[in-house]
């Protein structure tokens, strides 16, 4: 099998995994009526152990703009998975949290996250693993 010049291309393999990554758990979320994206809210929002987490947090954590965090929230609040009130301390800033009523798809989109994330990294050894994660993770602060 032949390397294709653009597979040589760092970029445009974390584009291709990125890509894979996110129609793969799209595909596994669909029968829980979640993307990936609202996913990694619910995620975001479980490490935070039903405190309040402002939009402006959401947005930063998931690196998007405002709009694609506020819509990812309003989609989220239509399905009752969360619920959002405004901050009595300032009434501009929007606060979200988890919807208890809801434990059961969020815990199995976590699942289904795990799962994906060991296809992907089946055949590497543990040492291998660490060293990805620590390669990327020095790839991502030289860029940031």
């Amino acid at each position: 099998m032949s390397v294709k010049p653009n597979e040589k291309n760092v970029g445009f393999m974390i584009h291709l995994i990125h890509e894979s990554l996110g129609r793969l758990l799209d595909e596994k979320l669909k029968p829980l009526n979640l993307t990936h994206s609202q996913s990694s809210v619910m995620a975001f929002l479980r490490a935070r152990k039903g405190q309040p987490v402002s939009i402006t947090e959401i947005k930063e954590e998931l690196g998007v703009s405002a709009p694609t965090a506020l819509g990812l929230v309003r989609r989220l609040e239509k399905k009752q998975y969360v619920s959002v009130y405004t901050d009595k301390r300032d009434q501009r800033v929007r606060l979200v949290v988890y919807n208890n009523q809801h434990l059961e798809p969020v815990e199995k989109s976590f699942v289904n996250a795990s799962s994906v994330e060991e296809q992907m990294m089946s055949g590497f050894t543990s040492e291998e693993r660490e060293q990805f994660i620590e390669y990327l993770n020095r790839a991502y602060q030289n860029i940031r």
